[in-house]
């Protein structure tokens, strides 16, 4: 790949005076700065998944070894649909403003990107158990409505002392950037 040109430079720092690269969004750039890389994929990384589905719920969860569930992640509410082992090229999506799981879920579909489920989240956190203590890693295909009307749905965070919590997020609430959402082509 190319060095950026002077006229490049020029833009990005007139970008930088006018607020509209805010210093979140520099980070993020600096963290992975592969992101809008066509070659390894959209956001740096593809990530190889092996999703065993005859593990069902129990076999999932045990396997990904968190410090920490809650205790609304059941395998009722979330269900283990299908049986068979499937590959995943896995990516995770990011966003640079804050985003509710709705609209997420509309622009990572109109971009041509498949939500991932429960099961993939799982697989995904046995085989890259440290991602998730980067920056949060939250699935939007698999949801439940909570008893106050909330759809709710399981992703994979990081807890006070850098333990491996699988929690639930809210699909109507605001994604900050940093979450991170687990799709494929």
């Amino acid at each position: 790949m190319a060095t950026p040109t002077i006229e490049q430079v020029g833009k990005f720092f007139d970008e930088l005076r006018s607020a509209r690269v805010t210093r979140e969004n520099l980070q993020l750039f600096l963290e992975n700065p592969d992101r809008y890389n066509r070659e390894i994929g959209r956001f740096g990384r593809i990530y190889s998944v092996t999703v065993n589905r005859d593990l069902w719920y129990k076999g999932l969860i045990k396997a990904a070894k968190f410090s920490q569930q809650n205790n609304d992640i059941t395998a009722e509410r979330f269900p283990i649909e299908g049986t068979g082992i499937r590959e995943v090229a896995a990516e995770l999506y990011e966003f640079d403003e804050v985003v509710t799981g709705e609209e997420a879920a509309k622009r990572i579909e109109g971009d041509g990107y498949q939500l991932e489920d429960f099961a993939t989240l799982l697989a995904f956190a046995e085989a890259y158990p440290k991602e998730q203590l980067k920056r949060p890693v939250v699935q939007l295909k698999s949801r439940w409505r909570d008893g106050g009307g909330f759809i709710r749905m399981p992703g994979l965070y990081c807890g006070r002392r850098a333990e491996r919590v699988l929690d639930l997020g809210w699909l109507s609430f605001g994604f900050v950037p940093g979450n991170q959402f687990l799709v494929s082509r």
